[in-house]
């Protein structure tokens, strides 16, 4: 089977550039990472007409239940200082300055949200834009204060709330469910319900990660390019903690450097479900290099600190991601030396006409997102073949590229996640993975290993 080494997903909710050597030049800023001003928006989308006068309704909330908010026309770019400023703009032609995301958008970027509401929303030409600014000493009480404003302005007035930063659209329950319950009275909060990780394809084959919503803390946004369907989990699970690390106050070495030690940071959800779900041969340790990111189209208006794997070995870029997702979450994997009797053989020949007929078309017209395909493969070996699976990046002809998901016994000349080739002649089994965890194809396996 390929490495198992897929915790449970504890990405910020999922709505799914540099070389991997950093010159001196492009390495981040030492120190801490958090800037010390910091503005983000939401604003309140109205279905309907709203329960009472959104604006005379905010003006009493202002000076009944959060006043120490200061309220100004507009946000300045001036220095803050130690206030924390408010600015409302009402919006009455949503549908063509200020849409709402379209039903398919809900989908995933919806909290919380039934039919209707999403329905409803299409025809939204009513919204009041929050827009808010405080300077570091308000970190986190300053956020936390906005929440629960905009929380009861919802509920008082009946809007639904859109974080324009993560663009994520919640019920008022929602809201309170994620961003707002879960926070300690004492401590941080749990970063990652508050920030989203979208995972994209890239035209090379391989996808990129970026976060958005992490400037609303005064912190960089941060971006993995070219890694594999395989490793998206990690990769989500390795920016959460890296984000949580940076909310601390934990500061970047002089060439980039970032040591990432899971055991001193402190409580969150983060750090105790990853530690939770590590393997046995898990570090729980991992060595970065922060660079400043490439910003591309739909990327949130930010600092974008690129994380770069190359302070750990391998003969490229993925195969070093692997090393170090390897090491930092631990990874379990099996080897065993069977026969390929009549049985296995035929159902070896079935997965085969299956992937030529079916899956090869299908992948090279574009598998939908989160869906990964994985065939078998022999590669050489002083014993003479280890079997081995492969995530397929590209199929052009008989040849198929992809990451190695095994780590080799045998073929030691190999490194897990290292792109290699193969021949489709040679595909012995294939294996299909969905967005939601099942899973098609491996047809050998119960022949294999019948006690498995």
């Amino acid at each position: 089977m390929p490495k198992n080494r897929w915790p449970p997903l504890l990405l910020g909710l999922w709505t799914f550039a540099l070389s991997a050597c950093a010159p001196a030049e492009v390495t981040v800023p030492p120190g801490p990472a958090l800037e010390e001003s910091m503005a983000f928006e939401f604003a309140l989308f109205y279905t309907g007409p709203p329960r009472e006068d959104p604006r005379p309704a905010l003006d009493g909330l202002l000076a009944h239940d959060f006043p120490g908010f200061t309220r100004v026309k507009e946000i300045g770019q001036e220095k803050i200082g130690g206030r924390r400023e408010l600015a409302a703009v009402w919006v009455t032609d949503a549908r063509q300055s200020y849409a709402a995301p379209g039903l398919e958008g809900l989908q995933s970027a919806g909290r919380g949200l039934d039919g209707a509401q999403a329905e409803a929303l299409q025809q939204s030409d009513q919204v009041l834009r929050l827009l808010f600014r405080h300077g570091g000493e308000h970190r986190w009480s300053g956020m936390r204060e906005a929440l629960r404003l905009t929380s009861a302005f919802a509920r008082q007035t009946g809007g639904l709330i859109w974080d324009e930063v993560t663009r994520e659209m919640f019920t008022p329950e929602a809201w309170e469910q994620r961003r707002i319950a879960p926070w300690p009275e004492a401590g941080l909060p749990d970063l990652k319900r508050h920030f989203t990780v979208h995972i994209d394809p890239k035209e090379n084959g391989y996808r990129r990660a970026v976060s958005l919503g992490l400037e609303k803390f005064g912190l960089p946004d941060l971006v993995v390019e070219d890694l594999s369907g395989s490793s998206k989990t990690d990769v989500g699970n390795l920016i959460n903690l890296l984000a949580q690390a940076l909310g601390e106050g934990k500061a970047v070495g002089s060439r980039g450097e970032f040591d990432l030690d899971l055991r001193s940071l402190g409580p969150s959800e983060t750090r105790d479900d990853n530690l939770e779900s590590l393997a046995a041969n898990a570090t729980a340790k991992a060595r970065l290099r922060l660079a400043q990111g490439t910003w591309k189209e739909g990327d949130p208006e930010n600092r974008l600190f690129e994380i770069l794997f190359d302070r750990y070995e391998g003969p490229d870029l993925q195969a070093r991601q692997d090393r170090l997702l390897s090491e930092l979450f631990g990874s379990e994997d099996s080897f065993a030396k069977v026969e390929h009797d009549a049985k296995v053989l035929a159902a070896s020949r079935q997965a085969q006409e299956k992937l030529a007929a079916a899956l090869k078309p299908a992948f090279q017209a574009g598998l939908p997102p989160g869906e990964i395909l994985l065939v078998k493969a022999p590669f050489p070996s002083p014993e003479g073949r280890e079997w081995m699976w492969v995530e397929v990046i590209e199929w052009q002809g008989d040849r198929i590229s992809g990451t190695l998901q095994n780590d080799p016994v045998e073929a030691t000349h190999l490194k897990s996640g290292q792109k290699v080739e193969v021949s489709e002649a040679d595909v012995f089994d294939y294996l299909h993975r969905f967005p939601d965890g099942t899973e098609e194809g491996n047809e050998t396996a119960k022949y294999l290993y019948p006690e498995g």
